[in-house]
């Protein structure tokens, strides 16, 4: 909820998911949810998927093969639970739900279990953070039912990290290691106790307002280009070949304001997209989905902060 299809491409956690992607030689389409208001997933959404072949159409205007070509399908949150309910009308292959429990239907695992259902369930990766504690009992469930009903799935449990200035550097490259520096040292000064000044580690998440402050005084809010503008740095002229992205983001705020956001809750852990495990995530999904990548991860470059560990004696790249 609260987000929208271009935050794949835009912030730091999805962005190095993408660009991970990318690297592999997959495409990556992101879509956004018909509801504006809150952002969420809805039945409407799920009648749009079924009845407009919209990804379908996508891949043949950019010269794909829609019919034969495998699908994997990823959310996060309340997208998670959606792919559950569309996998069937994108012939989803494999599917990663992010800190979210969703699950097949009753029904579906009975099948499954039976071998009565054509095609069988796709696999599915989880990836959950341990100190949602709510979504980890759910998952910790659903391995046990996945499991007698004879789901291939995997979990990937993420902990919290310390939000250094190098790792604020690496995910955020446009705020940079300088003013990261700044930034983490404005919040100790301002409020520590929302880091803790020797390791880093956050206490407290962004959601109760209290980094606003030290946001503002980065000028977060005012977006990339003025942000650095307001920092001394030099402006990053910013292109789009298909039409402009809008100031805001579907938060409310700037494009930047709400990049700093995700670090800070991915960091703390709690209830947040997040590109740890990417590399053994998409292994999983395309080991299951039978899809081989023309590049390994060896030709990865260091934007957006994409490890550049090998695939090459991976499952996914022997599965071919």
């Amino acid at each position: 909820c609260m987000h929208g299809g271009q935050d794949m491409f835009y912030l730091p956690e999805d962005r190095r998911v993408a660009h991970a992607a990318l690297q592999r030689g997959l495409a990556v389409v992101s879509i956004t949810s018909n509801d504006r208001g809150t952002g969420c997933w809805s039945p409407q959404d799920v009648k749009n998927l079924e009845e407009t072949n919209v990804i379908d159409k996508w891949m043949d205007s950019v010269g794909l093969p829609y019919v034969t070509l495998p699908r994997m399908v990823m959310g996060a949150s309340s997208g998670g639970g959606f792919c559950f309910f569309v996998y069937k009308a994108l012939r989803a292959k494999a599917i990663a739900s992010y800190i979210s429990p969703g699950i097949y239907s009753d029904e579906e695992l009975s099948q499954h279990s039976n071998k009565t259902l054509s095609p069988p369930l796709p696999p599915i990766a989880y990836i959950y953070m341990t100190k949602d504690g709510l979504v980890t009992q759910h998952i910790e469930h659903n391995k046990k039912m996945l499991e007698q009903s004879g789901v291939i799935h995997q979990l990937f449990p993420v902990d919290a990290h310390p939000l250094t200035p190098q790792l604020c550097a690496e995910r955020l490259p446009e705020v940079g290691l300088e003013h990261c520096a700044l930034f983490l040292a404005t919040v100790t000064r301002r409020s520590p106790h929302l880091i803790q000044p020797e390791t880093y580690e956050i206490q407290k998440s962004y959601l109760g307002g209290e980094w606003r402050d030290a946001m503002n005084e980065m000028h977060f809010h005012e977006g990339i280009l003025k942000a650095r503008l307001s920092l001394g740095l030099s402006p990053m002229i910013e292109g789009s070949k298909r039409g402009e992205l809008s100031p805001i983001s579907p938060s409310g705020h700037s494009w930047l304001w709400a990049a700093v956001e995700e670090e800070i809750a991915a960091a703390h852990g709690v209830h947040e997209m997040t590109s740890d495990h990417i590399d053994q995530v998409l292994d999983f999904l395309m080991l299951h989905a039978k899809v081989d990548s023309p590049n390994n991860n060896n030709n990865a470059n260091s934007l957006y902060g994409i490890s550049s560990s090998t695939t090459t004696d991976s499952d996914a790249t022997k599965s071919a």
